[in-house]
């Protein structure tokens, strides 16, 4: 799947800040190791999981939904440390 652009509105970026993410490291994501896979609980359709790392090596998980009439652009909606799960299913795929 190719991410052109991850876009974080005000309310994300709110989100990931209570948990010490950085909008920056998000953003890092998609030019680094990524697997997407779906979410078990999508608000919307063809909403998925990225689960990736940053330039620093930190790996995280993603809400990303797509970006009507974009292809390649996504919203993220929030993120976390990835899970050891998560953690499992990233390394699975390298």
């Amino acid at each position: 799947m190719f991410i052109a652009a991850l876009r974080i509105d005000d309310r994300a970026g709110e989100k990931l800040a209570r948990r010490s993410i950085g909008e920056e490291e998000v953003t890092q994501l998609p030019a680094n190791r990524f697997v997407i896979t779906r979410n078990p609980h999508p608000r919307l359709p063809g909403g998925r999981l990225l689960v990736g790392e940053t330039d620093a090596g930190r790996l995280l998980t993603v809400v990303i939904e797509p970006v009507p009439q974009d292809d390649a652009s996504w919203r993220v909606r929030t993120g976390w440390e990835a899970s050891r799960r998560e953690r499992h299913l990233f390394e699975r795929s390298f």
